[in-house]
């Protein structure tokens, strides 16, 4: 399966989940009415509800049959509904935040490079130089002070995505060995399973609450053991009914852990195949499992929610009964036969290598890297003459060679540059610099509104970078741009609010908007968008206008005597007997509006316009570096990390 299938098959699952929650609520109430029966059966109490199903009259069979058939239990039915309901609409607002909300619920801190020490800065390399590989954006990181050696990825989508790795993890782990379990958790981003656990996560905790509301009742009567024994006999009952509470919550916790096994087990498989062909490195993560075997603290996490977020892991993180009866994750013995090429654990020697505190040295260059720098398909020019289209197919997805390229890339940038994406003050004054027009007249227009809107800290770091960054080549900058997203994910929505605000009065300043700029300013908006992704799919002959006008603003930016040509190929890739006029003179505001609709196209349909996009783009063996941009903006607004690869050369 490729990147959309691997998406739709997790929406699928998505589905599947839903019976299987609503299966374990149906058990559930179940389970309560029989626990209610028992509890109103044995203490006998004159309440209105067990006069009314005569319960002291009656033998305990007859009596359960009553409660069963009685507006008791129908009350409690939907009591059970209710509470399960709210308490997983409750967690799926928290989930809403992203990624961050996982880490942090586990002790994660932000990782930022300029407290990192030199074994965290690897990490971070690692992490950015598969982002850029892929074409998707840069994660942030997360620490979690564990000896565990352990790893996960969280997030509602790829542009709220982080990666949380402990400090074991960090520490145990050579280069090679890191960089596997990185890669395992992008499989897990790119295929869907990220969004999955967390939609799992906030189903399976409606089912959780019933037992905490009891644990919370237990906790409660304790505090009236002081008082006169009318209420010292309530206090008791109520324990009673928390302790019933909580069984029931026990047997929500069962019910959980077999959902998250059916759901995830066989997606570790999946991750562990997909980190190996990523990086053809099948000892990295072989290593790295073989490190947990042997660890002493292996891969458990200590934190008391540890268990919430089990599915998350790279490896058990949970030590229990129920842990070990319904695994997560696949017996670590497994996963290293699968991954190495004749099922033979690693050599000592390549394994027991640990990190070392020595500084990332830079990429050496010779003639052979001069030759592939020069080829870093969809940054910089090259000889060669694939089509666009290839990249499509490759779509979330990671080549070594790609990682060499990435590699490369990330060392070719400006240094100065490369620190100021990694701070929220110096990526919003990279990009307004980005934003710099080549016209002097037009640029100190910018830079005096821009004084007078900026944050001053952010305008000090504008004017000291402005130079360097506009006269940056072409082929940098979209990286650049990808490195500096965490930093801008980390600012306040009011801040988000003035960034943008200040982005339009750059870019307005000529009276005209550039195709650099615009697609500048969808690929910073589109992870600005994610938390307010519209729900719900569409097909694209729902939205035939608004593929249209997305066709029509990238033949524009071919030659103009193929501008229908080019408009009716990618129109008929699409709809075959398509014989619409291309309209030229759509604005670009209308081009917002129409590919914001796109974003609800269903995930099988996306690889269809995209390939619509690259043939118009295409279609006069003109691929130009507007082009390339633009489709990669598209891509990036529609959830779908194009690769550094193919697509982009000329």
């Amino acid at each position: 399966m490729n990147f959309f299938e691997h998406q739709d098959d997790a929406r699928k699952k998505s589905a599947s989940l839903v019976f299987l929650l609503v299966l374990a609520v149906i058990i559930l109430i179940a389970v309560t009415g029989i626990m209610l029966a028992v509890f109103m059966y044995f203490m006998q109490a004159n309440s209105s509800s067990v006069s009314a199903i005569n319960s002291q009259n009656l033998g305990f069979a007859q009596h359960l049959l009553k409660v069963v058939t009685s507006e008791t239990m129908l009350w409690l039915s939907a009591g059970v509904g209710l509470v399960v309901t709210m308490g997983s609409m409750f967690k799926a607002s928290e989930l809403r935040k992203g990624g961050a909300f996982v880490a942090e619920s586990l002790g994660g801190r932000l990782l930022l490079h300029e407290s990192a020490d030199q074994i965290e800065l690897r990490l971070l390399n690692i992490v950015e130089e598969m982002a850029i590989a892929s074409g998707s954006p840069v994660p942030r990181v997360y620490v979690l002070d564990e000896e565990g050696i352990n790893a996960f990825a969280a997030g509602t989508d790829i542009s709220n995505a982080v990666i949380g790795v402990t400090r074991g993890c960090i520490h145990a782990l050579n280069r090679d060995q890191l960089q596997g379990v990185i890669a395992h958790e992008f499989s897990h981003i790119y295929h869907g399973d990220m969004r999955l656990n967390m939609r799992l996560l906030a189903a399976l905790h409606g089912i959780l609450v019933i037992g905490l509301i009891g644990s919370f009742l237990v906790r409660a009567t304790g505090h009236r053991r002081h008082y006169g024994s009318s209420r010292r006999k309530d206090g008791a009952q109520l324990a009673l009914l928390g302790l019933g509470l909580m069984a029931i919550g026990f047997g929500g916790t069962f019910f959980g852990n077999m959902i998250k096994a059916a759901v995830s087990r066989q997606r570790e498989y999946l991750a562990d195949a997909s980190a190996v062909q990523y990086t053809r490195n099948p000892k990295g993560i072989a290593g790295a499992l073989y490190k947990i075997k042997m660890a002493s603290y292996g891969s458990t996490l200590l934190p008391s929610n540890a268990s919430e977020f089990s599915h998350f892991y790279f490896a058990n993180g949970v030590s229990s009964f129920f842990a070990k009866l319904f695994a997560t994750h696949p017996d670590l013995d497994l996963r290293i036969a699968r991954v190495l090429p004749n099922g033979e654990y690693p050599l000592e020697k390549e394994i027991s290598e640990g990190a070392k505190p020595t500084q990332e040295k830079p990429f050496k260059k010779s003639a052979a890297t001069d030759s592939a720098e020069a080829n870093i398909s969809g940054f910089a020019p090259s000889e060669g003459k694939r089509a666009p289209v290839d990249a499509i197919e490759c779509a979330g997805s990671i080549l070594p060679e790609q990682l060499n390229a990435s590699h490369i890339l990330l060392t070719s940038l400006p240094e100065e540059l490369r620190r100021a994406c990694h701070t929220p003050y110096q990526a919003r004054a990279l990009i307004y610099a980005l934003l710099l027009d080549k016209n002097q007249t037009i640029r100190d227009v910018q830079v005096k509104r821009l004084k007078a809107r900026a944050h001053p800290a952010t305008f000090r770091e504008f004017t000291r970078i402005a130079n360097q960054a506009r006269t940056l080549p072409s082929h940098l900058k979209l990286p650049l741009l990808m490195l500096a997203q965490p930093a801008l994910l980390a600012l306040s929505a009011p801040q988000q609010a003035v960034f943008c605000e200040n982005m339009d009065t750059l870019i307005r300043a000529d009276k005209r908007v550039t195709v650099f700029e615009w697609s500048l300013r969808n690929i910073v908006l589109s992870g600005f968008r994610s938390a307010a992704q519209p729900g719900g799919f569409k097909a694209l002959e729902s939205l035939r206008s608004d593929a249209a006008k997305l066709l029509g603003f990238v033949a524009r930016l071919g030659d103009a005597r193929h501008h229908q040509a080019s408009y009716s190929e990618g129109m008929q890739t699409i709809w075959r007997n398509d014989t619409s006029e291309v309209v030229l003179d759509t604005a670009l505001s209308a081009l917002d509006s129409a590919l914001n609709n796109l974003r609800q196209l269903h995930p099988l349909q996306k690889p269809l316009l995209l390939k619509a996009v690259a043939k118009v783009a295409e279609h006069d063996q003109q691929y130009s570096e507007r082009e390339k941009l633009v489709l990669r903006a598209i891509a990036m607004t529609l959830d779908c990390p194009l690769p550094l690869d193919a697509a982009y050369q000329e």
